[in-house]
């Protein structure tokens, strides 16, 4: 974009590979498979249905990628998802969108994100919660962590490209862990690597 001057403002680059994998680990990955297995389990019935469709989502999540891949190395232009689509579909769709995204999608997924890794942390630190295996999503404690995540979240975003990236990696490593959980009464082992 050009300035008044007659200079070009270029973006700086600050994220290093690593940055980038995490950032996309926490994406695709991201907190909704370790909310859903048993879930999952549940309605297909069986062990091999269910790794059926966890099969069937990672390569429907693959040719997305894909895709993307595709268009990003056709059009390395910055603006992503505002950019394929405004040369797609128009000016006023591409509006549409960025504002859907900015006002429900972007801040709903952050809720469900952020509620799911409050739900573990009070699971893994806080005494007898969830003993009775009722649903902890109505818990206030639950509500309230997941905000205040939110709040820091929201500042280290704040503090520059570099800072959040460095808090990404930093949580990546963090959130590998071994967690049992029950399916259906039965104890599994799972490790969860986002």
């Amino acid at each position: 974009m050009p300035e008044a001057n007659g200079s070009v403002v270029v973006q700086r680059r600050s994220l290093t590979l690593i940055h980038c994998v995490s950032v996309i680990v926490g994406i695709v990955i991201g907190s909704g498979i370790f909310a859903s297995p048993g879930r999952v389990l549940r309605e297909s019935g069986s062990v091999g249905g269910s790794f059926l469709v966890w099969v069937a989502a990672g390569v429907y999540s693959l040719v997305g990628a894909l895709c993307y891949a595709e268009l990003g190395t056709r059009d390395p232009a910055n603006g992503g998802d505002y950019l394929y689509i405004r040369e797609g579909y128009g000016e006023c769709t591409a509006f549409v969108f960025s504002w859907t995204q900015l006002t429900v999608l972007r801040p709903g997924s952050q809720a469900i994100a952020s509620i799911i890794f409050a739900r573990y942390l009070a699971e893994a630190f806080l005494p007898n919660f969830n003993a009775d295996g009722s649903s902890s999503d109505g818990d206030l404690r639950v509500k309230a962590l997941a905000i205040v995540l939110l709040v820091i979240l929201s500042v280290a975003n704040g503090q520059g490209t570099r800072f959040a990236g460095n808090i990404q990696v930093c949580l990546r490593f963090l959130t590998a862990r071994v967690r049992r959980t029950h399916c259906h009464g039965v104890p599994l082992c799972y490790i969860f690597l986002a």
